[in-house]
């Protein structure tokens, strides 16, 4: 009678159930498109399932242990190419929306746009670069003719502009920088170097008359002037 239940006894100590376990573990792994942690993980319970599946085997589990050991053996690697398979498809299906999306807006990809104000420049700001030719009306109604040329880039002012003094009526010669505010807004600095101060000066340009009408500041004294684009 002892020996009758022996066997049974000794089934019922296998780790069957962790073998399985173990063994359906692996197999997730396999399947899983997570890289280095699916193969890291699969590796590691197919090796736990294997040794489980020999100690089933020893302790009388013989029908079930090999089951597992084959599974370990067999049908873990047919798992993980099943895994690549599924990846390399999903890759695939990934790829022909893609492409389906680029033949449908023409191949090009679409910006939208932006409420940056130089976007806007781009598109409509009107361009002042060329010569000008000018009067400043100082206080008490003395007038003085200047020219002027600009160099205008992406918003930017450059330039020099020549003027008469309003005392000596001698040339005076300064450097102009500014930039383009609000679409037609000029703003720009005379520099004279040494010689006198700098002026401040702001004007709006009118793009259908080619015209430009401000003031400039400086030390205090201010003149209104007025311009045409040559």
């Amino acid at each position: 009678m002892e020996n009758s239940t022996a066997p049974i006894a000794s089934q019922n100590t296998a780790p069957v159930k962790a073998a399985f376990i173990c063994l359906l573990l692996a197999w997730t792994m396999a399947l899983l498109p997570i890289p280095f942690i699916s193969m890291g993980g699969m590796v590691v319970f197919n090796i736990i399932a294997f040794i489980l599946a020999i100690i089933c085997m020893a302790k009388d589990a013989v029908k079930k242990g090999g089951l597992v050991l084959a599974g370990t053996i067999i049908g873990t690697p047919i798992m993980y190419f099943m895994g690549y398979a599924l990846v390399g498809l999903f890759g695939a299906s990934a790829l022909l929306g893609a492409s389906a999306l680029s033949e449908h807006t023409g191949g090009t990809q679409k910006t939208l746009p932006t409420s940056n104000s130089f976007s806007l420049f781009n598109q409509t700001m009107v361009d002042p670069s060329g010569k000008w030719a000018g009067s400043f009306t100082y206080p008490k109604g003395v007038e003085t003719q200047f020219t002027m040329s600009i160099t205008s880039s992406r918003g930017n002012l450059s330039g020099n502009l020549s003027e008469a003094d309003p005392t000596t009526n001698q040339q005076v010669d300064s450097t102009i920088s500014g930039s383009i505010r609000n679409n037609q807004k000029i703003h720009f600095t005379q520099d004279f170097g040494a010689k006198y101060p700098k002026a401040k000066c702001d004007a709006n340009f009118e793009a259908a008359s080619k015209s430009m009408t401000g003031k400039c500041a400086a030390a205090g004294q201010t003149a209104s002037f007025t311009a045409h684009l040559l």
